[in-house]
């Protein structure tokens, strides 16, 4: 009990030292590189932040489904049916993703306005919002097998990568926003989460 115990504990500090290192190292990094740039871009980057957040939230609703159903059959030695229920869980995620994204796009106008009334805040973030929404869509397969290896073992791992992608995405983030402001920031972030998507996925084989 107390070395179940002490494993729970273990996990639990690893996962949240790596949400909370990703969290404040990268939010203060961007923060003051956008808040360089002028209030414009900040409330740009403000809006854009809000608007994410209300799309990307059936995101960890399916993957705590996705990790549930696949560590059930791993604990019952079914590791391919484990496999077929993260493929799922991240084909359905992406499919509700992707159609809410579409409605967003269509009426992206509509949308904006319900959040701020600045014409000229709108206008600048109509342009970013396709790089919004592609971050987005590669946070499916990224949360989903991020969680499922979270709950293999795979803890360490977990936190290294998030670790050293929050790192080399800050430094990113530095070069790439000084030199394409906004869309480079974006740019930089959505190839932080394909990469170790393709890095976390590699390791549920």
């Amino acid at each position: 009990m107390k070395k179940y115990n002490k494993a729970n504990v273990s996990v639990v500090s690893i996962f949240l030292g790596a949400r909370i290192f990703r969290k404040y190292d990268l939010v203060f990094v961007v923060s003051g590189i956008v808040s360089r740039m002028g209030t414009d871009k900040m409330a740009v980057y403000s809006l854009l932040g809000t608007v994410g957040g209300i799309v990307g939230l059936p995101v960890y609703a399916y993957a705590i489904a996705a990790q549930t159903y696949a560590l059930q059959k791993r604990a019952s030695g079914n590791k391919d049916e484990a496999k077929e229920y993260l493929k799922t869980g991240a084909g359905m995620a992406f499919l509700v993703i992707g159609i809410v994204c579409i409605c967003c796009w269509i009426g992206k106008e509509q949308m904006l306005r319900c959040i701020i009334s600045d014409t000229n805040i709108i206008q600048q973030a109509k342009k970013l919002l396709i790089f919004l929404f592609a971050i987005q869509l590669i946070k499916v397969p990224y949360q989903i097998y991020m969680s499922y290896l979270q709950g293999i073992g795979y803890e360490k791992l977990v936190f290294y990568c998030v670790a050293a992608g929050t790192i080399a995405t800050s430094v990113g983030v530095l070069i790439c926003g000084t030199l394409w402001k906004l869309s480079g920031i974006y740019a930089i972030m959505f190839l932080e989460y394909l990469i170790l998507t393709w890095i976390y996925k590699g390791y549920t084989r």
